[in-house]
């Protein structure tokens, strides 16, 4: 699928390969960084064998809402102030690969785990949520109570998102209805986005799109990541464009950077 060829920082974007070796390389680096001090036992893998430490992607999987609120709300997202429920890191270790992810909450880049599909990627259908078996969570529910009756809104949301990820989608969709009857005008644009990816989850990417494409914050990394993601899915020409943008909106270490690289050498080869 070719469109316009995008002119600025990814007019000479380095191959697909080179692409995903960086893309791995900086989730190594994110790793490594998680290694205890001395006198500190913990068992650590090394990236891409059983999947991501739960811990080292917890920044990315907040990331969406640390770009759409604004202010205090946005500060206790930041990874150091949040502790997920226990059911987290079993959420991480077992999801299955998914090629195409979207930027919401408690997504995140590494749940591709496996590039060798989008090396070797003749069609964009292979891109389309798939559905999945529900996962049972046994703890999630209380959790999300009780951080709603501490006013806490933005906690109970990374519950949407773990809903979200285990395609409990009722129980997702009903507890973000709860945290927009808490929040303010402001939490708007998060939950308009936590509402549209709950669309591209469950395959409607046409709703998913027309939703993203009059959200309010336009020119958000986020939103845009979410555009050209789904204009690629829908083999529209403006995906190249959309992700560009998407990725030059970010810093060079961030892992959804990355990701909209990839996407978008995606949409210039298919």
């Amino acid at each position: 699928m070719t469109g316009p060829s995008p002119s600025g920082a990814f007019a000479q974007l380095p191959s697909l390969g080179e692409l995903l070796a960086r893309f791995l390389h900086s989730q190594a680096e994110a790793e490594f960084e998680m290694i205890p001090e001395a006198g500190e036992v913990e068992l650590h893998q090394p990236s891409g064998l059983l999947g991501p430490d739960a811990r080292t992607v917890l920044g990315d999987a907040l990331e969406p809402a640390i770009c759409l609120l604004d202010g205090a709300a946005s500060a206790s997202l930041r990874k150091s102030e949040v502790k997920p429920p226990a059911e987290w890191q079993g959420l991480v270790r077992n999801l299955e690969p998914r090629p195409a992810i979207a930027c919401c909450v408690g997504n995140y880049p590494q749940l591709v785990k496996d590039f060798t599909p989008l090396l070797a990627l003749e069609s964009v259908d292979a891109l389309r949520p798939q559905p999945g078996r529900p996962v049972d969570f046994f703890g999630v529910d209380a959790w999300a109570e009780e951080r709603l009756a501490r006013h806490r809104p933005a906690e109970a949301l990374f519950a949407v998102g773990m809903f979200r990820l285990g395609h409990q989608f009722d129980k997702a969709r009903d507890l973000l209805d709860r945290v927009r009857e808490v929040t303010g005008s402001s939490w708007k644009p998060l939950l308009d986005n936590e509402a549209a990816a709950l669309d591209w989850s469950q395959g409607d990417l046409e709703r998913a799109a027309e939703a993203w494409a009059r959200h309010p914050a336009a020119d958000n990394p986020v939103i845009l990541f979410n555009r050209g993601l789904t204009a690629l899915c829908l083999e529209e020409p403006n995906a190249a464009r959309l992700l560009e943008r998407a990725a030059n909106a970010w810093p060079d270490r961030n892992a959804w950077r990355h990701l909209a690289s990839v996407y978008f050498t995606l949409s210039e080869s298919l």
